[in-house]
């Protein structure tokens, strides 16, 4: 097989802060200190979640809803060096509501809400803003997840019930981009969405009150591309491959990237 170059569909987002001279421009100067006036172009995304942190400590002085309809917003934001991170999806996170600051900070996990399943969400790097002298914020936006289709053959040569888990998934985000603590996350078999692992994907498998086994998958899981792991089972589970896919915002695939047996 030709490997082929993943290509990773991007979200392309504008955030302006201030303006320019010229009466064409979409977003007026901002007339008072610390406000700024922010507009996206009209996507189907719905809406993002802007966080902005100081850059002195990290805390969080910024929690604000964007639409993604075209529409410019007007916000209050003192003068100084921020963190600005962009995301959609935000709803599934244990997040404050809009508005809200509380215990956010640049360093600390985000992780999903208490029984809620992960969805794909895209997220931006962070970037260093100073308000008033930087005029424009441009943000890509890149996806936050990766996609696991677990196969598993000869399941009727045993007995019991039987589970998976990734045993080294990262249990949220982090806004600054360094990983966060690892958890244990069940896997079915078929599609899961999951965060990136911190090295090397470690997978269990148990049947019944029988022993658990691991096997090590030999990479990290990635953000952006998809993994299809195939496991045979002679008593005992043997990894038969992995299957490695580009995976876009739009939760399409691409070629094939690499197997490795």
């Amino acid at each position: 097989m030709n490997k082929q170059i993943i290509q990773i569909g991007t979200l392309a987002l504008l955030l302006f802060a201030g303006g320019c001279s010229n009466e064409n421009d979409l977003v007026p100067e901002p007339t008072v200190s610390g406000e700024i006036t922010i507009q996206t172009r009209a996507d189907e995304v719905g809406e993002y979640r802007l966080l902005a942190f100081n850059a002195n400590g990290g805390a969080c002085a910024l929690n604000q809803v964007i639409k993604a309809d075209g529409t410019a917003t007007t916000l209050s934001l003192a003068n100084g060096k921020y963190n600005f991170v962009t995301l959609t999806g935000a709803g599934q996170f244990n997040l404050p509501e809009a508005g809200k600051t509380d215990a956010l900070t640049f360093s600390g996990t985000i992780a999903l809400k208490p029984d809620q399943s992960l969805i794909p969400f895209n997220i931006s790097k962070a970037a260093a803003i100073t308000i008033p002298a930087d005029p424009v914020y441009a943000v890509e936006l890149l996806p936050a997840t990766c996609k696991v289709t677990l196969v598993v053959k000869n399941k009727d040569m045993f007995q019991g019930k039987c589970t998976f888990s990734l045993k080294n998934m990262n249990n949220g985000f982090r806004p600054d981009g360094n990983a966060p603590a690892t958890a244990s996350h069940t896997l079915v078999e078929g599609e899961n969405v999951c965060f990136p692992t911190t090295g090397n994907a470690t997978l269990s498998c148990k049947i019944g009150l029988a022993a658990e086994q691991t096997l090590n998958l030999g990479q990290a899981f990635e953000t952006g591309k998809s993994y299809t792991v195939t496991l045979t089972y002679k008593e005992g589970f043997v990894l038969n491959g992995i299957t490695i896919n580009g995976w876009d915002d739009t939760g399409n695939e691409h070629d094939g990237d690499a197997v490795l047996p």
